[in-house]
This record gives structure tokens, sequence and C-alpha cells, in this order.
């Protein structure tokens, strides 16, 4: 594991953390002992290290059991001494929220063939439609647009140029707040109304919001105004996470800028109002200027 992963990893058990303390709950899990040693919990997540495991009245350590906390799932070690009619007791803690583990449009049924004797698997559609507002609830508001168009002239290709813009806001929960905004685009139009030619536009802006926490994911603006001496203004892609706890506040970001920072120190001419040409930190000529990123002294 790269410094990088663990950094992300200490993050996310933060967050976790701090979003448990008030939507998180005590669940109870009887597991019957069965060959395969193999079983699953009911709910569909489980905060890291708060399960407490037993087997029958006695509690097991964490060297009688593996655990996978991305899928929920436990396997007894093959050295512990049990038998088919003991009972695997699980106790752990579990954030709420409104999904399900599984999403499926149709049921796969498996029947008998009289006439070849033999089985036959098939797909039949559920009754109930899949759509965005069985999954996320109907708290979460949505809008969008998708654009197709083309550009041609007489000392160009015939080029096509497309866009899709999607809005997600609303409460994934009663105290988590989701704020999502995508964006792919091909256009020769940046955002912030430049006319440069700009090859590809993508952009993921997504953030989680609890009174306790705040989680930032995709593009966004890194911003830090503690003091006079202390101002960063940063376009950065990763993640952001920000910790709120009565007096008490932290931030902490794990991403990479879109470009390079580079300054030009340009002399005026008299009678000349540009324009000037900027050049890259090797004085290459041939350069892109990410939108909004200038600032001009």
């Amino acid at each position: 594991m790269n410094k990088n992963s663990f950094v992300f990893l200490i993050l996310l058990q933060l967050l976790l953390s701090t979003l448990h303390l008030a939507q998180s709950r005590e669940v109870k899990d009887s597991l019957r002992i069965n060959l395969r040693n193999f079983y699953k919990i009911s709910q569909l997540n489980i905060i890291p290290f708060s399960e407490k495991v037993f087997l029958g009245s006695k509690r097991l350590n964490r060297n009688d059991y593996l655990v996978n906390y991305s899928s929920g799932e436990f396997k007894l070690n093959a050295n512990l001494n049990y038998s088919l009619l003991d009972t695997l007791i699980i106790i752990y803690k579990s954030i709420k929220v409104n999904l399900k583990d599984v999403y499926k449009h149709r049921n796969l049924e498996i029947r008998l063939d009289e006439k070849t004797l033999d089985t036959l698997r098939f797909a039949k559609p559920r009754n109930t439609t899949l759509n965005a507002e069985s999954i996320f609830g109907k708290n979460l508001q949505k809008s969008g647009e998708l654009v197709r168009g083309f550009t041609i002239g007489t000392n160009r290709d015939f080029t096509l140029n497309s866009g899709l813009r999607l809005q997600m806001t609303g409460k994934l929960s009663d105290d988590i707040e989701l704020v999502a905004a995508l964006s792919d685009e091909n256009t020769p139009i940046q955002p912030e109304g430049n006319t440069e030619t700009l090859e590809e536009l993508d952009k993921v802006f997504i953030e989680l919001r609890h009174k306790n926490a705040i989680g930032t994911f995709g593009d966004y603006e890194f911003n830090v105004r503690e003091s006079e001496f202390a101002q960063v203004t940063r376009k950065l892609q990763g993640l952001q996470g920000e910790v709120l706890f009565q007096n008490t506040k932290g931030k902490i970001a794990i991403a990479g800028s879109r470009g390079k920072f580079n300054s030009n120190l340009l002399q005026g001419a008299d009678g000349n109002q540009g324009p000037y040409r900027l050049t890259g930190t090797n004085n290459e000529r041939t350069i892109f200027v990410i939108a909004g990123s200038e600032k001009v002294f």
C-alpha cells in the first residue's frame, strides 16, 4: 500500500467515524454455522472495527476470523474448533442509508423441461420499475441536458460536438445531503466564456454534507483563508475532507492540479495595449490556459 492509499483510507475512516456519531445504529445478526464457512451481514455496510463476534457464548478475537468490510463478509479461521450446531453472533454498527444491496430489473428463474429433462434458465421481468427514484428516493432532485451539434467551415473539417450535463441535489438520509454535478463535453467554448479550443472537458463534482463532516470528490476549488499570511486558492482534482465538531475544525485534501502553475512578467510597450503572448515554463508558445485559473496583477 502506497502513501496516498494509506492517507485516503485514514481520511475515509475519519469521515465515516464522524458521520456515524448521529447516523450509526447497532445491529445484531445471528447466523448458523455452515459448511461453506461464509457469513454475510444483513445490513448494507459496516463501520470498520466496530464488530463483536461471538461463537455461542464465547467472544472471538481478531485472529479467529477474517472480515471484508467492503462486502460485509465474515469467515472463521480454519484452526478454530466449532460444529454445525453452533451459532455465530455478529454485533456491529452500521450507517443508515436509503439504499439496497442489489438492484435488478429481471429475476433469474430455473425450471425443469419435462421433454428434455434439462434445466432451463431465463430472465423474468420484475413488476417494479427501476429508476433513479427507486434507487435514491423521492427527496433527490435531478436535472440535466444532452446536447448534440456539428461544426463546419471553409478552412476546417466537419466536427461533431456533444455535451452531457447532469445535476443532482437532495437528501440521501435525514442528516446526509448530496450535491453532484457531472459534465462530459466536447465543445470549443469553456464555461467562463473564452473561445480557445479545448478538445475535452470532463468535470465531476460530488459533495456529501453532514453537520459534522463534509466530503468533496472530483473537480473542486481548494480555498484557505485563515489569516493574512495563510491564503491558498487552487483548482484541484481529487478528494477533500472537512471535519466540523463543536469548536474543532479540520480540513485535508488529497488531489492534484489539472495543469502546471506558471507566471509571466510582461514588459508593456508605449502605445501597445496588446495582445501579449503567454509562454510555458520552458518558454514554449503552444499552451492552453485553464479557464478561470489566471490572475493578473
